[in-house]
């Protein structure tokens, strides 16, 4: 599954954020990593390796071909983002979650047999996966949002924070 999307790694974690054009994905990656290491810019691949979900960075991502040589991780979770006034996350459940990464993919939808595979893709990256939905603003305090959902968090499963 190819995602339009940039990840970055902070404290050994690799975080996925996608979204539309303009949502703040490369502005997370280049200028808000918090002392992250940008490990994607524009797309990401998810792939199932054994029984685990896997991220490559792929080496179309960066213009310059810094990004490409960082090497494939388990990613912490998906996160949707979306530009606002205020900070504010929400876990979504399995299958809204696969919806949202097969709108956030890049696929040929010229064939069923192709819609078919990328939905249950999708669907099995999202059992194995956490996605959220994040609002957020362009300041500090956004990694301290990010921080709060991780698999470890109770919030990571209780819903809305913000």
């Amino acid at each position: 599954m190819l995602l339009h999307a940039s990840g970055v790694v902070r404290n050994g974690r690799l975080w996925i954020f996608a979204g539309y054009t303009s949502a703040g994905k490369t502005t997370i990656a280049r200028e808000l990593n918090g002392g992250g290491v940008p490990f994607a810019v524009d797309r990401v691949a998810l792939l199932r390796e054994g029984l685990a979900p896997q991220a490559h960075p792929t080496p179309f991502s960066d213009p310059r071909g810094e990004i490409a040589r960082c090497v494939p991780a388990a990613p912490e979770a998906v996160v949707i983002v979306e530009q606002g006034d205020a900070h504010a996350v929400r876990r979504l459940a399995p299958a809204s979650a696969a919806g949202q990464l097969v709108h956030h993919s890049s696929w040929n939808w010229q064939s069923q047999a192709v819609m078919s595979l990328a939905l249950e893709t999708a669907g099995w990256m999202a059992e194995r996966v956490p996605v959220h939905v994040m609002r957020f603003s362009k300041d500090e305090g956004f990694w301290s949002l990010l921080d709060a959902i991780t698999r470890d968090s109770p919030v990571a499963r209780e819903g809305e924070v913000g």
